[in-house]
């Protein structure tokens, strides 16, 4: 089994993916819920990850995933067409990688989709990782989620 420094990087993954669905113009407006399955060498099953967040009127009618600031990640070459979205993720903090990711909304109230990320293990050698997500919206009314 590789050790691998994958904290940050699956807390950025994770901040990406689960901070809100949002595609411009995509998804609806309420409580969605984002399920993440991350794959990494040397783990014996993926790690999975499910949150809720409450998908503002903006973030719906507002542009394409972002990375979190904090993340040290950007995307680049993002591309949307019809309900995919695509992009490069590029990170240059501490835990240096890179990936592709590929969103699809089937209709306003589910997506899937999917991203590899090429990092480095503690030894040098190259890691690929795989994450898998998918969202569903669950409700017009957020209850007690605010993010």
């Amino acid at each position: 089994m590789r050790a691998w420094r994958g904290a940050a990087v699956l807390g950025a993954l994770g901040l990406l993916a689960l901070s809100g669905p949002a595609l411009a113009d995509h998804g609806k407006v309420g409580l969605w819920e984002s399920s993440v399955s991350v794959t990494a060498p040397g783990a014996d099953q993926p790690q999975v990850v499910t949150n809720r967040h409450c998908m503002t009127a903006a973030e719906v009618a507002g542009p394409a995933l972002k990375a979190p600031p904090e993340s040290g990640c950007t995307m680049q070459n993002t591309r949307t067409e019809g309900g995919t979205f695509s992009g490069d993720l590029v990170c240059t903090g501490q835990q240096k990688s890179s990936g592709h990711m590929t969103i699809t909304y089937d209709g306003p109230e589910h997506y899937t989709g999917r991203m590899t990320l090429n990092t480095t293990a503690q030894d040098g050698s190259p890691v690929v990782i795989d994450q898998t997500m998918e969202g569903r919206w669950i409700a017009a009314s957020c209850g007690n989620v605010t993010q």
